[in-house]
């Protein structure tokens, strides 16, 4: 249990003073989800016996083990609070049970793919994720601080279904081209 809450607070840590140039808490907020899921790329023994020991040691000790979890639910709370005061993000949930959800589908995300394997680059799957992350919690899934290109992941293209771009001030509109 002490390794994963020592690899959980040092990721945390790093992942907070990364985040600390983004002026944006919805933007933080999914700086989190898409870091922690850029972490499949290493496809690295070690982070798949995190996996594998996060479980185990989650029906054996369910309490401690969420316990070890929380410093990632208390960075998502923070955005989640700031982003709810700038009127950015409207939860339909307390605040905390939202930070607790986000915490659970980005876990859930990164230990499917650690175990079943990646159908497409790490990069894809972190970006469409963290793009998604304000929707359930009542906001956009685009900033309008940035342009959606900004979050495309590579390769996609226009046949893949109309892009959506904001320019701060503007309202979503499709758009085909890249």
């Amino acid at each position: 249990m002490a390794v994963i809450e020592d690899i959980i607070d040092d990721s945390c840590e790093g992942y907070k003073q990364a985040a600390a140039k983004l002026e944006d808490p919805v933007d933080r907020l999914r700086f989190y989800v898409t870091s922690t899921l850029l972490g499949l790329a290493d496809r690295d023994p070690g982070a798949s016996f995190i996996t594998v020991e996060h479980w185990r040691l989650q029906t054996l000790y369910p309490e401690e083990t969420s316990r070890a979890t929380m410093p990632f639910t208390n960075l998502v709370l923070a955005e989640i609070r700031d982003a709810t005061e700038l009127g950015e993000l409207h939860p339909h949930r307390p605040r905390n049970n939202s930070a607790w959800l986000v915490t659970q589908l980005t876990m859930a995300i990164f230990h499917h793919y650690d175990s079943a394997g990646l159908p497409e680059p790490a990069d894809v799957i972190a970006k469409d994720s963290g793009r998604s992350v304000s929707a359930p919690l009542g906001g956009t899934n685009v900033s309008p601080r940035l342009r959606a290109d900004a979050y495309e992941p590579p390769g996609r293209t226009s046949e893949s279904g109309p892009r959506f771009r904001i320019v701060a001030g503007d309202k979503p509109r499709a758009d085909s081209g890249p």
